[in-house]
């Protein structure tokens, strides 16, 4: 019975996402992006070395029906656990500025499991994955798998900074 109502909520939701003009939800998810990256360069000046989308979202072909959005946060020598704080409170209040339009979930990790399960209103899911930028010739390159990180290099977009994907040697044996 539980399970019954769980995907009539979940039917239910998608039929409020579809209800709403595809290029407005479109539109609202870029205007939380660009105000997440803004938020995190005005914040976090000295932290934050560069920002990378990557993904579905960064070639237009995000399912609005479990919208994401992935990023790369490269970052300075000198982070603080108080400017990890920080990102997490930007990440916050900005989510919260959308709670109309959006439930918001903050998953640094890439795996989604289960259901959306709060109101009618879709679920977007951002997926910040903070990494030093230091840790480029590490080995594999800031602690990601190299095949990981081919499928990001070939998606990317970088928002702010340099691009520190650029020229790692992405070549990897099994």
């Amino acid at each position: 019975m539980a399970a019954a109502t769980t995907y009539k909520k979940f039917k239910y939701k998608l039929n409020v996402v579809r209800n709403m003009q595809e290029e407005q939800v479109k539109n609202k998810i870029d205007e939380l992006v660009n105000e997440l990256v803004d938020g995190l360069k005005r914040g976090l000046p000295f932290s934050v070395e560069s920002i990378t989308l990557f993904g579905s979202y960064t070639i237009g072909k995000m399912s609005l029906d479990r919208p994401n959005v992935n990023m790369l946060i490269f970052t300075k020598a000198n982070v603080s656990a108080n400017d990890y704080l920080k990102m997490g409170e930007i990440f916050y209040r900005t989510s919260k500025k959308y709670k109309d339009c959006f439930d918001v979930k903050i998953d640094s990790l890439p795996f989604r499991f289960g259901f959306p399960t709060n109101g009618g209103k879709m679920k977007l899911i951002l997926s910040p994955n903070v990494v030093s930028a230091l840790g480029k010739n590490q080995n594999p390159p800031f602690g990601i798998p190299r095949n990981v990180l081919r499928g990001m290099t070939a998606t990317r977009k970088v928002v702010f900074g340099s691009d520190p994907l650029k020229g790692i040697d992405l070549k990897y044996t099994k």
